[in-house]
This record gives structure tokens, sequence and C-alpha cells, in this order.
């Protein structure tokens, strides 16, 4: 498991506590006028580097490389294909209910155009919208119903 971590360039940093208010963990605090990171804490997330207006905080990975089998490899970030069990399920509420852009709106083929005024009913003729047609009785624009 990689052990990466915040790091702050105390050169650069002013001390405007804008990463302190985004770190999700509060491992990041303003001491002498400068941010310091609890590493125990940090998460490396990199929220607080992608808000810092200085470019004072950088993500590196810290601490001893993991060991595989009878080589060790070097301590620097890795990337690859992950193997990882996730099965891409996503946070969308899955709720378009299937049903396409018109939202399922339409009546299909067969159906009336129906007068909202005095509720006449005309059967539907496919390919001409219910509201360009006149009501026979009152006049009023026609609806699909």
């Amino acid at each position: 498991m990689r052990n990466i971590k915040a790091k702050i360039d105390k050169a650069k940093c002013t001390g405007c506590g804008d990463c302190v208010s985004v770190c999700p963990v509060d491992a990041i605090e303003i001491v002498d006028g400068k941010a310091e990171i609890d590493e125990p804490k940090c998460i490396g997330c990199a929220i607080c580097a992608n808000k810092c207006p200085e470019g004072a905080i950088s993500i590196a990975e810290s601490g001893v490389a993991p060991t595989v089998g009878s080589g060790t490899y070097p301590s620097a970030p890795r990337y690859g294909m992950g193997m990882g069990t996730g099965g891409g399920r996503g946070m969308g509420g899955g709720r378009g209910g299937g049903r396409g852009m018109g939202k399922g709106r339409g009546a299909g083929p067969s159906g009336f155009c129906v007068c909202p005024s005095c509720g006449a009913k005309l059967p539907h003729t496919r390919g001409v919208p219910c509201t360009s047609q006149k009501c026979p009785k009152c006049g009023s624009t026609m609806i699909r119903g």
C-alpha cells in the first residue's frame, strides 16, 4: 500500500489558511504563521495542494517502500493496471427510469387527442402533434391524452 502524504514548502507558505479550511481530516493547522501537517492524520487526498494559491503544498510518497518477494521497490509512485474489485457502480441514483429523452411522455402511435376545455376526444394521427390541432367543438388547442 502506498503511503502518500502532503508536504509543505515553508518558504512558499504564506499562512493564508486555505488548506486548513478544505482538509477533510483536519490534518493541517497554522503554527507560527505557516501551515503544518499532522502526518499520521494526512490521507494524501491532495485537496489542500489543489487549494493552495502559492503552490506550497506537494503530494509525495513517504516512508518505506513495500517489499515484494525478494526485491524491494524504489520509493516512487507506481501507476499501472490495478485489479480492484469495485465493480464500477458509481454513485448515480439510477433514477432514469429507462424512458429515453422524452421522459416517457409519448403515448405511442395510437391514443387520442383530448380537448382540455370540453373533454372532446379525437383519434391521434401518427406524425401529427395533438397540439397542432383545434377542438372541433370549442376551438381550443388539443393535447395528447
